[in-house]
């Protein structure tokens, strides 16, 4: 690569009907001449950024494919640069910070448990953690409720395991409000679903070519090995233990809506409406009071 020279890439074969791109977003650049000189690793680069609907149909089904265009002058004559679609969060890093944490929380203040949940497909360890204070006469353990957080069970969304981070080091630490999470509640944290997909650079399937979304109702445990016992520590939980999940919380990112916000599912015993109902303001209302309800009690509760 040279420098003052425009490089154009052009990305074909998107699915999503709109993307962020088309909004300000632009893509990630890693530049290694800059990473040995010291300076800042991924930054927000490119020009000319759009998101369109192109000619090529998808195999088997009327639709076009969407291109992704972004124009980029690269820092460095020679350089070796990287791009990405957002901040990359790789396995290793993951893998890194689960060691880092074990070795820096008191034990005597802090109850964290590193188990392998499974193995995945090519043999990697799919870790999982268990948070908590430790165990009193006062405040058993086994009078807690549970708390399942999960998160990138698709790969491309790297910013779901930024927040996954952001999460564990805030229930960690050693603040008011996380001793006091921690006195009331086991959190079961699963932090890379799709540790495959992470590690070969998929965006939203993984080495079977399927969305592990799309898995949950009937996991196999060859091909789907991450969502099989994901999915049956809960129902051991749920129905062996009789300790179900006081809420189960899975992070994502999302190629078209800004800023955070939470989808939920309904409850119809705090409802009492019609589950069949498709009103805008309804599925709000379900949004609302299945999310923001128990976080609104529980603050108000502890006085925050």
């Amino acid at each position: 690569m040279e420098t003052n020279y425009k490089y154009t890439f052009n990305i074909v074969n998107c699915k999503k009907i709109n993307s962020q791109f088309n909004f300000g977003m632009k893509p990630v650049i890693f530049s290694v001449i800059d990473a040995l000189k010291g300076r800042i690793g991924w930054t927000r680069s490119g020009q000319d950024i759009c998101y369109y609907q192109n000619n090529y149909c998808m195999q088997g089904q009327k639709k076009n494919y969407f291109t992704t265009s972004f124009t980029i002058n690269f820092p460095h004559s020679e350089d070796i640069c990287y791009i990405a679609y957002h901040y990359p969060y790789t396995y290793s890093q993951l893998m890194v910070d689960i060691n880092r944490w074990a070795r820096s929380i008191n034990p005597c203040e802090i109850y964290l448990r590193v188990d392998k949940l499974c193995d995945t497909l090519n043999g990697n360890e799919n870790p999982l953690l268990t948070i908590t204070a430790p165990e009193s006469t006062k405040n058993p353990i086994n009078k807690r409720k549970l708390v399942f957080l999960t998160a990138r069970i698709h790969p491309g969304e790297s910013n779901a395991s930024w927040i996954m981070l952001g999460t564990v080091e805030a229930l960690l630490s050693h603040s008011t409000y996380a001793s006091s999470l921690r006195n009331d509640y086991i959190f079961k944290v699963v932090p890379m679903l799709n540790i495959e997909g992470v590690i070969n650079g998929c965006n939203r399937y993984d080495l079977t070519n399927e969305d592990l979304n799309r898995c949950w109702k009937n996991p196999s445990q060859i091909q789907h090995p991450t969502i099989f016992h994901t999915k049956s520590l809960l129902e051991y939980c749920s129905f062996i233990l009789n300790r179900r999940p006081f809420i189960f919380i899975d992070y994502h990112g999302h190629s078209r809506r800004k800023n955070v916000f939470l989808l939920g599912c309904p409850n119809l015993e705090i409802l009492n409406v019609n589950y069949c109902s498709e009103s805008s303001q309804l599925q709000q209302n379900l949004v609302i009071r299945t999310c923001y309800i128990p976080i609104l009690r529980y603050l108000k509760n502890k006085g925050l």
